[in-house]
């Protein structure tokens, strides 16, 4: 049996991570296991965990330098690949692992934002993401048509998106 945590249990979270009997569990939708993540697991996971963050940054990053929106989505492929790669191969062999395990509520993204947030934060951000869907449509209407809008579309996509999810996280946070 894994040795219990010392940290917040709010220090780990995410769509695919359930609190259960004093232990974090990372559920993998892949192998169907369960993994048991401890304090010293912490960084990794993190890391692990914001794997399309890195890649969305670079994909932003690599389009606006070169300009080329085949190598950008290629690039961030890449790194969400190798992130999965590294943390399968370096650090999952050394966690504890509950085979074929049994979620015990399903879980998304809507729902895990709701739980770990305040309404406050909530609103906060769900207004940010309306200014700046806002500001991105108001920049693609008024852009001259030689201009080269796509990660201006990618840019309000992204935005709206983030006030879709934060509106139906308010609206989970109302009903509990």
């Amino acid at each position: 049996m894994a040795k219990k945590p010392n940290y917040k249990a709010s220090e780990i979270n995410g769509p695919s991570i359930y609190h259960l009997k004093n232990q974090t569990v990372h559920y993998d939708m892949f192998t169907k296991n369960g993994y048991v993540l401890t304090s010293s697991d912490l960084n990794a996971y993190s890391l692990y965990s914001n794997k399309w963050l890195f890649g969305l940054i670079a994909l932003l990053l690599t389009f606006l330098i070169w300009d080329r929106i085949f190598l950008s989505i290629l690039l961030c492929l890449l790194i969400v690949a190798a992130f999965e790669v590294w943390y399968r191969i370096k650090k999952v062999p050394d966690l504890y692992t509950i085979p074929n395990f049994q979620r015990p509520y399903q879980n998304n993204i809507v729902i895990s934002f709701a739980k770990n947030s305040s309404k406050g934060m909530l609103i906060a951000f769900l207004v940010f993401s309306l200014l700046i869907s806002t500001a991105t449509t108001y920049v693609l209407l008024t852009a001259p048509e030689e201009a080269n809008t796509a990660s201006m579309w990618f840019m309000l996509i992204l935005t709206l998106g983030c006030a879709i999810v934060s509106g139906g996280a308010i609206a989970v946070k109302a009903k509990h």
